[in-house]
């Protein structure tokens, strides 16, 4: 659902978007989406980007999609059920599509690069700037309202509330307080302190999640892991607790938290992990799955480490070391 989500979000006129969540959101109700893509006119027409003429066949297109930094495995979104919600790489994919009349949106980079493909026509979808802020804390945690100003303001304290306190030390009180909210309306937004902390998870997972997607994107694709893995064990990512790493900040603590709450964690972990494997040349094949778990492993590790210790020598030996060997094992 990430790729789908960020789609809808990023590219799907306002006004249609909410319809498109709900339906996509329910597996019964997906053909209904999909059925719609060889002739889809809903995409807001400020992030279409035309194809020259003479750069229409698979193998232009590939390169268009190269320049602006997509990864050589896509996220199919297509009226082919063959070919829909599957991992593939992206030549095979537009070799399969370009030309054929199947309704199919290839999603590269979530919410920020996408290729289309209708029955009449093919063109790039490419956004740049952020999302509105309701668009993008609906996207972040499936708020159905329209103004969730206020909500954003409890999702980032509880967030931020998380990473500096841990799960038992952030009381309801001070995260109200920080929003600028009394105590008494903390139940006007969630059921409970659990449902609460769930969403605080997936809040502070998804800005660390967006966090190294946007130096993916800013990076060449070749270079694209390694600026990921340099901020990841930075001193100032070390430095920045409360606004880093939530799986580092609160991994330990995981088990003992409610379903809920490791569920929302263990979605963005997940995230992270194939983020990492779509850098690799090899996307898609078993290797390249098994060094992101190691490469994932590695950073978090060394950065609660280098956290950990009151020696900043040590600390800044640790981020080298880890950085080191992170660049030995992806060659």
């Amino acid at each position: 659902m990430h790729h789908e989500n960020s789609l809808i979000a990023a590219f799907v006129k306002r006004n249609k978007r909410d319809r498109y969540r709900e339906i996509v959101s329910d597996s019964r109700l997906r053909h209904k989406f999909t059925s719609q893509l060889g002739h889809f006119k809903d995409f807001d027409s400020r992030y279409r980007l035309p194809i020259p003429s003479n750069r229409l066949l698979a193998n232009n297109i590939a390169r268009e999609l190269d320049k602006r930094h997509s990864p050589k495995i896509v996220f199919a979104i297509s009226e082919d059920p063959v070919l829909d919600q599957k991992e593939v790489p992206l030549i095979r994919a537009l070799e399969q599509i370009v030309g054929r009349g199947m309704g199919t949106i290839l999603s590269c980079i979530p919410g920020r690069l996408a290729f289309v493909e209708t029955e009449d026509e093919r063109f790039i979808l490419e956004r740049n700037d952020p999302l509105e802020r309701p668009e993008y804390i609906r996207f972040v945690v499936g708020r159905k309202d329209e103004d969730s100003h206020v909500e954003q303001g409890v999702f980032q304290a509880a967030a931020r509330a998380i990473r500096r306190s841990g799960y038992d030390g952030t009381g309801v009180a001070d995260i109200m307080k920080d929003a600028g909210l009394t105590h008494g309306g903390f139940y006007a937004h969630f059921a409970s302190r659990e449902a609460m902390l769930a969403e605080a998870a997936d809040r502070a997972g998804s800005e660390s999640v967006a966090m190294m997607e946007r130096i993916a994107a800013s990076s060449p694709p070749q270079r694209a892991l390694q600026a990921m893995m340099q901020a990841y064990l930075s001193k100032t990512h070390v430095e920045g607790v409360e606004t880093g790493c939530a799986t580092a900040a609160l991994g330990s603590e995981m088990p003992r938290q409610a379903p809920e709450v490791r569920h929302a964690a263990t979605r963005r972990i997940k995230e992270m992990i194939d983020l990492v494997a779509r850098q690799s040349p090899d996307w898609g094949q078993p290797g390249a799955h098994e060094r992101a778990l190691v490469t994932v492993a590695t950073m978090v590790g060394a950065l609660v480490l280098a956290r950990a210790v009151d020696d900043p020598r040590l600390s800044d030996a640790l981020r080298k070391a880890a950085l080191k060997h992170l660049a030995l094992i992806q060659n």
